[in-house]
């Protein structure tokens, strides 16, 4: 993964780098599609799925110094154990199930309006928190009174914020065990608003909750698909697939990032060097740690991880050096 000169000591995790284009088909659509017969289609943007071999990312032998490199040297980040990810992002049923997903959102200016209404006027951000505030009082009293406040308001809220009033009506579902209840409202809430990635993370953490792990896939699948470079879907989906010991495709959704700057990458990727550290391949998580304390050197948790690391390794003096390094900057 090729990365552009280290980003500054600022604190702020935020970029403007455009990324590279998601997949358009899921990585994992199979048995139990119809579950997302309502959700709009995915983006529609010409481009190829994201079937990326580990071995494609370059090694770390030719990573310049951090003090004799050029700021408009490109970076090499250090490669991730090798694990075949076929059948990480494609499967043999979803040339069948996308043409019943196909619904809506297949036209740019449509997807570019979609994205336009996350932007919120501070009226509109207003109103919503008048909702809530009052919607949280109507909870107190019972599901049912807070679900036909919530369903009333929809008609005094602007349409671009009524997603997050489902959002609202789906997480207390959840919380009153209503889980049938709360499909439905996330079913709404990705539908119209899928470049929200929150409604799918929601969504996809309740699943997992309940131990349904194939639906689980599937909404972080298309969750990614909209959002593809959003670090809460990624962490999840990673996560995920190393809970069902399915490491191949774990390291092929941190091969995602051989295209996108560091400041964008590094969270997925500290995710990543954790990754590898669980599961023994300790020169590689290692080569991560160190890394991500020479290019992101302002954020604490890396140091604390990495002597974490060393500690169970059992190298103590590697672990004071990376805390006292951590103290120092």
């Amino acid at each position: 993964v090729s990365f552009p000169a280290p980003v500054p000591r600022t604190g702020s995790d935020t970029g403007s780098t455009r990324m590279a284009a998601p997949p358009t088909t899921p990585f994992f659509m199979g048995q139990g599609a119809e579950l997302f017969m309502d959700i709009p289609s995915m983006p529609n943007r010409g481009t190829a799925p994201l079937n990326v071999h580990p071995h494609s990312i370059p090694s770390h032998a030719n990573h310049v110094p951090h003090a004799t490199r050029d700021k408009n040297t490109p970076q090499s980040f250090p490669s991730f154990a090798s694990s075949s990810p076929a059948g990480a992002f494609t499967s043999p049923a979803t040339s069948s199930i996308i043409p019943l997903i196909q619904k809506s959102l297949t036209m740019p200016d449509a997807s570019a309006r979609k994205r336009s209404e996350l932007v919120e006027s501070p009226a509109t951000r207003l109103k919503f928190k008048d909702f809530f505030r009052r919607f949280r009082q109507e909870e107190k009293e019972s599901f049912q009174a807070a679900k036909k406040f919530g369903t009333e308001c929809l008609d005094l809220l602007p349409d671009k914020i009524h997603w997050r009033v489902y959002l609202e009506m789906a997480d207390l579902a959840k919380r009153e065990n209503r889980i049938h209840e709360a499909r439905k409202q996330y079913k709404r809430v990705t539908r119209l608003q899928p470049y929200a990635a929150q409604g799918w993370v929601e969504w996809a953490k309740m699943e997992e909750e309940c131990g349904e792990f194939i639906r689980c896939q599937k909404i972080l699948s298309l969750g990614l698909a909209y959002c593809p470079f959003n670090e809460n879907l990624l962490v999840k989906g990673i996560r995920l697939h190393e809970r069902l010991n399915n490491l191949g495709a774990a390291r092929a959704l941190l091969a995602r990032f051989r295209n996108v700057t560091i400041d964008k990458a590094w969270k997925a990727m500290l995710e990543g060097a954790q990754l590898e550290s669980r599961s023994g391949n300790v020169d590689i998580a290692r080569s991560i740690f160190k890394f991500l304390i020479r290019n992101v050197p302002w954020y604490g948790p890396i140091y604390l991880e990495a002597c974490r690391f060393e500690e169970k390794c059992e190298e103590y003096e590697r672990a004071i050096t990376i805390v006292e390094k951590g103290l120092h900057e």
